[in-house]
């Protein structure tokens, strides 16, 4: 998990570790590399008695991981830097891409687990999004490919094995030429949509309204997830 604002500590960050704790796949690490400058996120951890948790391993912006600095260089993307440093850091055969504002369910890894067996990559196919209090399901036919970096699960060799590979910090770059598996079930992880993460902001809420909000049947069935896992 990448993470670096301090008002998502308290407002999104908190939230996304517990929704790891609470995953039933049992075999599982949450490695967070924390680009804030400070030492806020580090007290976070240790105000909810995680400093110290086995599944929780925590990476400061400055710190160094097998000799390679946090610090980005000039040409690497800090987002694949931060990434690099979570993989190198991390010591399971798969890997999972966390984001620090999304709502993950229970059943994400597990589900995860199962769609990459036999492969080296599979990622949700149909995005479901949430903003302003609704919930959109955006299809891989909208004019994005439907390999969203928030929902990958990879090998750890396959992304070691191309890091020299020009490109390597962009997940498409990373993983192209890779058969990729499809995780069947987008309601595993919602996608969240807010100020911080709208850097395009009318370009996407141009595409949201496009699309409409969700409903029917299915949309009952993802708010009661949501009330149920989430309170919302």
């Amino acid at each position: 998990m990448r993470t670096g604002y301090i008002d998502r500590w308290d407002s999104m960050t908190l939230k996304s570790i517990r929704d790891f704790l609470k995953q039933d796949y049992s075999n599982k690490e949450l490695v967070i590399v924390d680009s804030a400058d400070n030492n806020y996120g580090k007290q976070k951890l240790v105000e909810n008695d995680w400093d110290q948790h086995p599944d929780i391993v925590y990476i400061p912006y400055h710190d160094t991981v097998f000799g390679q600095s946090a610090e980005p260089s000039q040409i690497e993307p800090i987002r694949g830097w931060q990434r690099k440093l979570g993989v190198m850091a991390a010591s399971g055969e798969f890997i999972v891409n966390w984001d620090d504002d999304d709502f993950n369910m229970p059943d994400r890894l597990s589900q995860s687990r199962e769609a990459i067996e036999g492969l080296e990559c599979a990622a949700i196919q149909d995005l479901l999004i949430y903003h302003d209090g609704e919930i959109y399901l955006e299809p891989q036919n909208n004019g994005r490919s439907y390999q969203v970096e928030m929902t990958f699960i990879y090998r750890r060799d396959t992304f070691m094995q191309k890091l020299e590979l020009p490109g390597w910090f962009n997940m498409q770059g990373l993983l192209k030429g890779v058969h990729l598996g499809t995780i069947n079930d987008p309601s595993i992880c919602v996608v969240r949509f807010h100020d911080q993460t709208l850097s395009t902001k009318n370009h996407w809420l141009k595409r949201l309204a496009n699309i409409g909000p969700l409903c029917g049947p299915y949309r009952e069935m993802i708010d009661e997830k949501m009330r149920r896992y989430h309170g919302i």
